[in-house]
């Protein structure tokens, strides 16, 4: 199986793109009050078990760093990729797969599964995680550099993440979010 993730950062791009312009004309489906500016912009997602994208506005004061995003998952903050669930179950069966990177890399990977019925562990899990992850981190800092995120209604001390469903990936570093605080300006 073949997955090119330079054409999902496309479409998670328009998506990005699309909200960011609709904000303003509708509640915002996230943690804290909806006429506050946005302290964090939460990129989730959870390709391993659901292939989706989720992109929460949180407008809580503070660095909240509790999970609260994932109580706000719904169909206006998730973008589904059902190839990525398909691709996964392919990877964790220990078939060939071929990974397209978002710059054009072309990764064949093929793990190795021991005894029927039993997948890769858990490293090899965040080694996939991190190919998607690296994706969408590329993707919002391209959002922050050309201006797009700054569209929003920020806090000037906003911030933004990306977090895997199940924690096997997070950006930045928490200390880097506690202690430096402003990554989009």
């Amino acid at each position: 199986m073949k997955l090119d993730l330079s054409k999902d950062k496309e479409k998670i791009r328009r998506y990005i793109s699309k909200r960011i312009k609709d904000y303003p004309a509708y509640v915002n489906d996230g943690p804290g009050e909806d006429d506050d500016p946005i302290q964090a912009i939460m990129l989730g997602f959870y390709a391993e078990q659901g292939g989706d994208i989720y992109l929460v506005f949180d407008t809580r004061p503070g660095k909240n760093l509790d999970g609260n995003w994932t109580l706000h998952i719904g169909e206006l903050t998730s973008l589904d990729f059902p190839k990525w669930l398909d691709f996964y179950e392919k990877a964790r069966d220990g078939n060939a797969v071929t990974l397209v990177l978002d710059d054009g890399t072309v990764k064949k990977l093929k793990y190795s599964v021991e005894g029927e019925g039993k997948s890769v562990d858990n490293d090899l899990h965040e080694e996939l995680n991190t190919y998607f992850a690296e994706m969408l981190r590329r993707l919002m800092c391209e959002l922050r550099d050309d201006g797009t995120l700054a569209k929003l209604p920020l806090r000037n001390d906003a911030y933004f993440m990306i977090e895997e469903f199940n924690g096997r990936y997070f950006w930045p570093e928490i200390k880097s979010v506690t202690t430096k605080g402003r990554i989009l300006n």
